[in-house]
């Protein structure tokens, strides 16, 4: 469950590389010319219309049909159209938008606030529930434009961030989707799920470039890439056991479907690198011109976040960094 990729009309999908978090990551693409000037990452940039339309009270479903769960959900939005380099806004309901509960609008290249999510009363139990997001292009409602239906088990206190995608080359439209837990509260579905708690004095930033899979040239052919210090260094890595991995010799790539938690010192800035086409060691890589230039994550000692890695160009992508806690 932890991250795998899920594809449109909530149809699951066997990864290439299911994600581990903090564990090797295989694929994934993205490069943006590099002035060499620090860029300032600020807090992810938040939705006016998810903040707008956040509230259930914003939809003309009957309340008294409906159960707040006691969990919280938020949507990243790095959707575009099979057939279009440019995103739009989705609209996210609980289940069908037909007969569902507006929860939020999310821009392109944002991230939503989080906000609870519902289910009808006529079918929840006691316990752990499953519940279903369903997500629709801004403005519209019907089943044929549904991007994705994705279904989860709700649990007391469990936060989860659903990251919309774009969908294959080869489909018809829709889209994919990866699900991550920030907390796992009372649940046990999610217990590898979660990025890994930084040693102390650090911060660990879980990397991802699922959005970029699809974005080369040749599509079965995905990019991958490599977090750098400033000084050109490779940055070291945890593993599921919170272990941190600074050995270049048997280094892992970020891309495909999977993600990688890289720790950084308190203040310390951060490059991402592409590979080349050919194998010319990691420590080459990461002292090459980076495609992200030196960003600052704004992450203190102890905190946690992810930065996800979008755009239409794999050599020029776009960073965007979303605070877990």
């Amino acid at each position: 469950m932890s991250g795998d990729l899920w594809v449109s009309r909530g149809r699951r999908v066997a990864a290439a590389a299911a994600l581990a978090i903090g564990l090797t990551a295989c694929g994934g693409s993205s490069t943006s010319p590099s002035s060499g000037a620090a860029s300032t990452a600020q807090s992810p940039p938040s939705s006016d219309a998810a903040s707008e339309a956040s509230s259930p009270t914003a939809t003309s479903a009957d309340e008294s049909e409906w159960l707040a769960l006691d969990m919280k959900v938020r949507v990243v939005n790095l959707w575009h159209p099979v057939d279009s380099t440019t995103g739009g806004a989705v609209d996210v309901y609980s289940e069908i938008a037909q007969d569902g509960k507006k929860l939020m609008t999310v821009a392109p290249g944002t991230v939503s606030e989080l906000v609870v999510p519902y289910m009808k009363k006529l079918v929840a139990g006691e316990g752990e529930k499953t519940f279903n997001l369903s997500f629709y292009p801004e403005g519209k409602t019907v089943r044929d434009d549904e991007l994705i239906y994705q279904g989860e088990t709700s649990a007391s206190g469990l936060v989860l961030t659903y990251v919309l995608l774009p969908p294959s080359p080869d489909s018809d439209g829709g889209s994919s989707i990866q699900v991550f837990a920030d907390e796992t509260g009372s649940s046990t579905d999610w217990s590898t799920s979660l990025v890994g708690t930084p040693p102390a004095g650090k911060a660990a930033l879980m990397l991802n470039a699922t959005a970029l899979q699809y974005a080369g040239k040749d599509p079965n052919d995905y990019p991958t890439y490599l977090a750098s210090t400033t000084a050109g260094k490779c940055i070291g890595y945890l593993d599921g056991d919170g272990t941190e991995h600074t050995d270049t010799s048997s280094f892992s790539l970020i891309g495909g479907t999977s993600g990688m938690t890289v720790v950084l010192d308190q203040g310390e800035q951060i490059r991402i690198n592409k590979t080349g086409p050919t194998s010319e060691g990691v420590d080459k890589v990461c002292a090459s011109k980076p495609v992200v230039p030196a960003t600052d994550t704004g992450l203190t000692a102890g905190r946690r976040a992810y930065g996800f890695l979008y755009g239409t160009d794999p050599s020029a992508p776009q960073l965007l960094l979303v605070p877990i806690g």
